[in-house]
């Protein structure tokens, strides 16, 4: 390992920028250069900083295999005078380090090499100074390098094709043998008929970019005929079923509100990605139902989901169906749904869509024989190949690509690809401010450093819908995990980070957690950390909040954490948690350090701190996006109940001595301060509107409506985390689940093999879907016919 580091003064610096100035003329630009090699290829590049960390099989850079050397070199910016020390880290250890003295603000040249060894490779570059007197990694902002190689220009070309390759879908027809290339996938066809509009389809098919001009499909330069055969196929592909009713109160004025609050402007811009002309595509009920669910449609997580409530997405369609184009609004010629079918099959629409029941028959060359000539390379492609109306550019970087092909999977150059490919920085920071401006105490979190500080199993629950800070607005969206499991190590591998959970403290000191929760506390000389920082849900009273101290441990690594602790401003600027330690000794800093780390430790069990006061909803259960059970006596059921809330603010009671369900609710959930206070007291207070109760009576016979029947418990078992409740009829096997979904609460039944009729009576509200209604001898009562597979479902709507 070889390390180099030059001081330059200002003096110095003028002079050396005039020597530049002589020698290349290229600015001064972020980052450092990095030039690498193989022993077969050579490649230089830009990198934000020096740190990375790489599996065995993994390479700096795509271009070249696992086994490489490389040499960075570029400046820091020193914005301070004073003395410096440089440390160099590889796989945690010092590998090399120099101190310097920088005696005027201006810059420090830096240069050293990197030598790939077996096995995982980590690296990082830390300093520290006078002024701050904890090491840090050298953050991206004060990298710089001078000039722009020539070689700069062949490596930023084949970058750009291999973006191309994976936006453009390419291996959906041109399979690679390279598992790191990834496919894009298209939209689902399956129910385009219920979701899209005919017009739109016809005039689509003709030029994609002429409805968005940011959109990937090809052209594939069919005749209006072919086009309208392939409008009617579509057409017949319908959804089971219909959707659900509208809320009865549903603004417009409400979704362009939420437009903004969600952050949709952040992609969804004039001249990227525009909704212009959206009502034209689809109606307003098939976008709202879409908006509920975008990952259904769009697998690629490109149009990701909100969390959005039934009626949230019905006020954003209401908005964005207000805007339409009249040129996907013109008749279609008539048309012949058969040939359309076998057109769907013979253009190749099937290697990019999923269309159930159809696949595709044709084949193409794979993407590693590719020479980057004619095809969809072409100036002008044939009739018969798809054309993506290719700038020269991209035509260019495509062909760079293909005549140099990446050989490595590198996560530093994916990481950064794929936050571009899901727009992360319209609303977050990360190398630069996030695209949009959001209002006090609602910006979105910092993406800079995340590496370091957030534990894999925290990213992981954030990208699974977990809020991480409840009173932003804006929510962290649903890409879908397969598409977005990459971050959950390339956050700590772009930061050179060690991969996983990080440093965790385990063996905390009962004295030293005594003393930490007396800093925490609002006591003599505590630090009133809840002034600001909300406590096991409890939210704090100033106007900015931050973050639950009961969950920091599970949020953050230990060793950012104490680093954050010393001197929160060196590592976010104009931040507002205030320097508590600035001027104090050494040794009293890291003592008050560790004793507020070791109390941050216990996490959730951290006890309650001098100055901590439970509101009201302390006691509140809410239900976010996992279901909810609690066994419990609930008012108007028997001792013996289960109260289960639902995603989406729907809740029901279950009796499980009555083996029924009583009563189902929307909002709130459950207030638990009567059995979670005084002993259990009292039963938990059902929050929210009941919107259903069931008749009295069992709902559920066998053979003859008017006998009881004998009913037994025999528990139940989780599905999906949702209970499935098992209990016998007269001796017949019943199993029962109950799901929410399109604004009816369902109850499925599986009674098996049954040799006679059976009945169901829910009540007015209740149907039955796979029964007979009731007739006028039986009011109320379903008849479900007997047979080897009886199996219904009982719908009840939902009124919010």
């Amino acid at each position: 390992m070889c390390l180099k580091f030059f001081a330059l003064t200002t003096a110095l610096w003028v002079a050396t920028s005039v020597l530049w100035a002589q020698t290349n003329t290229g600015p001064v630009m972020p980052g450092l250069l990095c030039t690498a090699t193989d022993g077969k290829r050579s490649v230089t590049f830009v990198l934000s900083t020096a740190d990375f960390t790489l599996q065995p099989d993994q390479s700096i850079h795509p271009q070249l295999g696992p086994q490489f050397k490389a040499d960075f070199d570029g400046s820091l910016t020193i914005d301070r005078p004073g003395v410096y020390e440089l440390i160099l880290t590889e796989n945690g250890e010092i590998a090399g380090r120099q101190q310097v003295r920088v005696d005027e603000t201006g810059v420090m040249s830096i240069h050293f090499s990197y030598e790939r060894k077996p096995g995982i490779a980590r690296q990082q570059l830390w300093w520290r100074s006078e002024f701050f007197k904890q090491p840090e990694p050298v953050p991206w902002d004060v990298c710089v390098h001078r000039g722009t190689p020539a070689e700069l220009d062949a490596t930023g070309k084949i970058a750009a094709g291999r973006q191309l390759i994976e936006d453009l879908n390419c291996t959906g027809c041109h399979r690679s043998s390279k598992g790191f290339v990834r496919r894009r996938a298209a939209p689902v066809l399956t129910d385009a008929g219920s979701r899209l509009k005919a017009e739109w389809i016809f005039k689509w098919l003709e030029n994609p970019r002429h409805f968005q001009s940011s959109a990937v499909m090809p052209v594939f330069q069919e005749s209006a005929q072919d086009r309208a055969d392939i409008t009617a196929f579509l057409l017949t592909q319908k959804a089971e079923g219909s959707a659900a009713a509208f809320p009865r109160v549903v603004s417009d004025r409400d979704g362009k509100a939420l437009f903004v609050r969600y952050g949709c402007n952040g992609c969804h811009s004039e001249g990227h990605d525009g909704l212009e002309g959206l009502g034209s595509k689809m109606d307003v009920s098939s976008l709202a139902l879409f908006l509920e669910n975008p990952i259904a449609v769009d697998p690629s997580g490109r149009m990701p989901g909100q969390y959005l409530t039934h009626t949230e997405a019905a006020q954003l369609a209401f908005y964005l169906a207000e805007s339409t184009n009249a040129n996907f609004a013109q008749p279609i010629p008539a048309s012949n749904a058969e040939r359309g079918s076998k057109l769907i099959r013979s253009s190749g629409c099937l290697n990019c869509h999923v269309l159930r029941g159809m696949e595709t028959g044709l084949t193409a060359p794979a993407l590693d024989s590719l020479h980057g000539e004619g095809g969809c390379l072409a100036a002008h492609p044939a009739a018969n190949v798809p054309n993506y109306e290719l700038a020269p550019w991209q035509r260019e970087c495509l062909r760079a690509y293909l005549e140099s092909p990446d050989v490595s999977e590198a996560p530093v150059q994916d990481f950064h690809r794929r936050i571009d490919q899901f727009q992360c920085t319209a609303c977050h920071a990360l190398n630069g401010p996030a695209k949009l401006s959001f209002a006090p105490n609602q910006t979105p979190p910092s993406l800079v450093d995340a590496g370091n500080k957030l534990r894999r199993s925290w990213i992981e629950k954030v990208f699974g819908g977990v809020q991480a800070y409840p009173w932003i607005t804006a929510r962290m969206p649903d890409y879908g995990r397969e598409n977005i499991a990459f971050f959950f190590d390339g956050f700590a591998q772009q930061a050179g980070a060690e991969l996983g959970e990080g440093a965790r403290i385990t063996d905390a000191r009962v004295d030293m957690i005594d003393d930490g929760m007396t800093l925490i506390g609002t006591d003599a000389g505590g630090l009133s950390c809840l002034t600001c920082h909300d406590f096991r849900g409890v939210a704090a009273g100033a106007e900015t909040r931050a973050p639950d101290l009961t969950k920091v441990d599970d949020m953050v690594r230990t060793d950012w954490c104490s680093r954050w602790l010393y001197q929160p401003s060196r590592i976010v600027h104009r931040t507002s948690m205030p320097d508590f330690f600035a001027g104090k000794p050494d040794w009293m800093v890291e003592q008050d350090v560790n004793r507020l780390l070791m109390a941050l430790s216990l996490g959730p069990k951290m006890p309650a701190p001098a100055g901590w006061h439970q509101d009201p909803r302390a006691y509140i259960i809410e239900v976010s996006n996992e279901p909810v059970a609690l066994h419990c006596f609930l008012p108007d059921s028997s001792p013996r109940s289960m109260a289960v809330g639902l995603p989406g603010r729907v809740s029901y009671c279950f009796d499980l001595n009555g083996c029924q369900m009583r009563y189902a609710w929307t909002g709130d959930f459950l207030d638990v301060k009567g059995i979670w206070t005084l002993r259990g007291a009292g039963p938990p207070r059902v929050l929210g509107n009941k919107f259903y109760t069931a008749p009295p009576g069992f709902p559920l016979r066998i053979g003859e409506v008017t006998t009881a029947p004998r009913v037994t418990c025999q528990g139940y078992d989780l599905i999906n985390d949702r209970p499935q409740f098992r209990y016998d009829i007269d001796g017949v096997p019943v199993r029962e689940w109950i799901i929410f979904t399109n604004q009816t609460l369902n109850c499925v039944f599986d009674m098996g093999s049954l040799n006679t009729d059976a009945w169901f009576n829910g009540g007015p509200q209740a149907s039955v879907d796979g029964g007979l209604a009731p007739s006028a001898a039986d009011p109320g009562w379903w008849k479900i016919p007997g047979g080897s597979n009886v199996r219904f479902t009982v719908t009840i709507p939902v009124v919010k």
